[in-house]
């Protein structure tokens, strides 16, 4: 008897070594389980703020194409006007150039022309 009573008291001090470790290895478990989901918490948050900051950071991109877009637009714009302000530079003296050389045509036809009657009365008095 006495011996069937130290077995059970082997047995109860058993289980409640067992309880124990169980009810250790439940709080472990717990504390694990609350720190690897305030790491995911934390993990949400940040992807969250990496989300905003990459829209933040798409629009600001957008914008800057539009400027440089427009910039582009305005850069062709002054090149086409820098090259027609050249040329407008350069029309007076070719005007000049141009009206000089119809005088000297003018001039030249008239010589041509006096040549021609000077040699019809040369040929018609032989």
């Amino acid at each position: 008897n006495d011996a069937d009573q130290a077995d059970d008291e082997d047995e109860d001090e058993d289980e409640v070594v067992y309880n124990a470790e169980i009810a250790s290895s439940i709080r472990v478990t717990e504390e694990q389980y609350h720190i690897t989901l305030q790491k995911y918490e934390n993990a949400m948050q940040s992807v969250h703020a990496m989300e905003q900051h990459s829209q933040t950071l798409h629009a600001q991109i957008n914008e800057l194409r539009a400027v440089c877009m427009e910039q582009t637009r305005t850069i062709a714009t002054l090149q086409k006007e820098a090259e027609l302000d050249k040329h407008k530079q350069h029309t007076p003296d070719l005007q000049r150039k141009f009206d000089k050389l119809s005088v000297e045509y003018e001039s030249k036809l008239i010589d041509i022309e006096q040549y021609k009657q000077t040699a019809e009365c040369a040929v018609s008095s032989l």
